[in-house]
């Protein structure tokens, strides 16, 4: 049996993936809340792992994130799931555009 979460140093272009997950997190911070943009930015990442997700998500890369805050009594875990269209998306536009 494959081990559920893994180190991996570098994404397949060669970069480091702490780099990459910070450069992620920088251009995802402007879409969030006000409140979760402040809480989040306060914080560093420490460490990565790659996470071996479910069946709905085969294919996807997922990561989970060791971040801490002021101090090291200041931990925060995310994983980070590459997100695709939900396969009902199609759906729910054309009930969107029938309810009118």
């Amino acid at each position: 049996m494959h081990p559920l979460i893994v180190r991996a140093q570098t994404t397949s272009s060669g970069r480091p993936i702490s780099e990459a997950l910070e450069l992620l997190l920088r251009h995802y911070l402007p879409s969030m809340g006000a409140d979760r943009r402040w809480l989040l930015s306060r914080y560093r990442i420490l460490d990565v792992a790659r996470k071996v997700v479910g069946v709905g998500s085969v294919g996807t890369r997922c990561w989970v994130m060791y971040l801490q805050g002021k101090d090291v009594d200041d931990p925060l875990f995310l994983q980070v799931k590459e997100a695709q269209p939900s396969v009902l998306s199609a759906y729910a536009a054309s009930l969107v555009l029938n309810d009118n």
